[in-house]
């Protein structure tokens, strides 16, 4: 996943390349991804930086993804929110929070 994005490669070619790899218990494509995202949180963001703003975040790093409908903005929402917690100690109950979307984080 990593190769594939310092490639710039379409970041659905990168999820459904990673969603072959889905162990149930295990990895999925959504942790994966979050603790990536923590990651970048930790380099964009650093302790003691300017806070980073959310509002535009997702157009401004992803004008490429077209995000249509509820469940796409929410999943998207949610999963930067997931990854802020995450990055300040408080771990989200991903499957509990996302069951009822019945669809990939």
């Amino acid at each position: 996943m990593l190769s594939g994005l310092a490639a710039c490669d379409d970041v659905s070619n990168l999820m459904a390349a990673a969603a072959s790899s889905v162990v149930l218990g295990g990895f999925t494509p959504d942790v994966a991804l979050l603790e990536l995202a923590v990651t970048v949180l930790d380099l964009a963001c650093p302790a003691g930086a300017e806070p980073l703003v959310c509002e535009g975040l997702r157009e401004c790093h992803l004008p490429e993804v077209t995000f249509r409908g509820r469940v796409e903005h929410r999943n998207s929402q949610y999963a930067l929110y997931a990854a802020a917690c995450t990055r300040g100690g408080l771990q989200p109950d991903l499957l509990s929070d996302a069951a009822w979307w019945q669809t990939p984080l």
